[in-house]
């Protein structure tokens, strides 16, 4: 008898398949349906990063290379810097969010864009990317993101207080040449500031600055009297402690213009001499401020020469001490609204730019998903109801050659 030479034709198979139709559908609709949900919520919540693309500018600071306002260079590095993430994550809209294993897994990273629009002229951008996994939904990364961005306007706002350079020392002595010369010296501060900040700005911010100029000018000239009164009355705040640390204060002053003279006095010794080395421009300019610290230090020594001259009649005043109080009220008043125009004028001028609004990426759509999930449940349906269909084929056609060898 001939062997019959068994095989499996193409539509062979699908009617195996089409045998198991149920089981097919079954598992093709539950492998889709996990699938999708698997790759939708599973998948891209490991896989998704959001992603914002924005550029900084700031006052006076070419963009391609920014600087901020007090000539710190602006490292864009700082921005996603653990110390930044940590102060971030106490506002708390970001509470839940765990930036400690953000920053440990790299799951965040920042990265600058140049791209030439001239031979001298770059436009720079920086892009940020973190997971989504850390995020309850877009709405919190968004947030979080700009928040991260905002970093360098944050840093320019507190540029614009703490502008009482000196007058934060004013309460650390009770001396008061001390004092009045902290505000002397926050006076030439604050005209200086806003002279040039006029010259930045139009409009009413202009005109305010002006009228602060004015209000100094004035200011100076009741502080001079008031300075005037004190050293031709020899006010003080405490006699004995007056004459001890003006006797010192006399000593290093002395010393300090004697060193001065001898620099001098040896840079003229070496002009005379026709010194080779010498760079006369340079020496020059530093004979200049040489004159000029010694006139100072002259001048400083001839006040501090009236308070510990022997019979000099220092006197305690207290209405005077009320008077400088009264004055450094008033300068802390100018500085404050001096501080209120400078943070006007960086926030005018400063600036975070975006690209576009921030994306997620890398992620699935719901249709993607869908379609992937589909394909594969399909095919592992078909396969899986291919083999139940074969096994139960070959059981029966193993049974049918039983029965006809059992009827031989």
């Amino acid at each position: 008898m001939d062997e019959e030479k068994e095989g499996v034709s193409i539509a062979d198979i699908f009617k195996i398949i089409f045998s198991e139709k149920w089981l097919t559908l079954v598992i093709a609709v539950l492998i889709t349906v996990g699938g999708t949900l698997g790759l939708y919520f599973g998948y891209n919540a490991y896989s998704t990063y959001y992603v914002s693309t924005f550029s900084v500018s700031f006052p006076g600071s070419d963009e391609s290379v920014p600087v901020y306002p007090d000539n710190t260079p602006f490292n864009y590095r700082d921005i996603i810097s653990r110390s930044n993430l940590s102060e971030i994550n106490s506002d708390e809209r970001f509470k839940s969010i765990d930036v400690i294993d953000m920053y440990a897994s790299s799951a965040l990273s920042i990265s600058r864009n140049d791209r030439e629009l001239s031979a001298d002229k770059l436009e720079t951008t920086y892009t940020i990317r973190i997971k989504a996994k850390y995020f309850a939904n877009q709405s919190q990364a968004e947030a979080f993101i700009d928040e991260l961005a905002q970093t360098p306007m944050r840093y320019i706002k507190k540029l614009a207080v703490d502008q009482d350079l000196y007058l934060s020392d004013y309460g650390n002595t009770d001396f008061y040449e001390d004092k009045v010369e902290l505000l002397k010296n926050q006076v030439d501060y604050l005209n200086l500031n806003l002279k040039n900040l006029s010259r930045l700005t139009g409009g009413t911010l202009k005109s305010e600055c002006l009228r602060l100029i004015t209000q100094l000018s004035q200011y100076t000239q009741k502080l001079d009297t008031a300075i005037g009164e004190m050293r031709k009355n020899l006010y003080v705040h405490d006699v004995e402690k007056v004459k001890e640390n003006y006797s010192s204060m006399l000593i290093s002053l002395e010393s300090r213009r004697e060193n001065k003279r001898n620099e001098l006095n040896l840079l003229f010794g070496k002009i005379n001499e026709g010194d080779a080395t010498v760079d006369i421009m340079q020496t020059s300019e530093r004979i200049e401020t040489l004159a000029n610290e010694i006139a100072e230090l002259e001048s400083r020594i001839t006040i501090y020469k009236a308070y510990t001259a022997e019979g000099a009649a220092l006197k305690l005043n207290p209405e005077f001490s009320q008077r400088l109080a009264d004055l450094n009220a008033q300068l802390k008043s100018v500085t404050d609204s001096y501080e209120s125009y400078l943070a006007q004028y960086y926030a005018g001028s400063s600036l975070v730019a975006y690209e576009g609004a921030i994306h997620p990426e890398g992620n699935l759509g719901v249709i993607v998903s869908i379609l992937i999930a589909l394909i594969a449940g399909v095919i592992i349906a078909m396969v899986v109801g291919f083999v139940v269909g074969y096994l139960k084929l070959s059981k029966a056609k193993k049974a049918e050659k039983n029965d006809k060898k059992d009827e031989e």
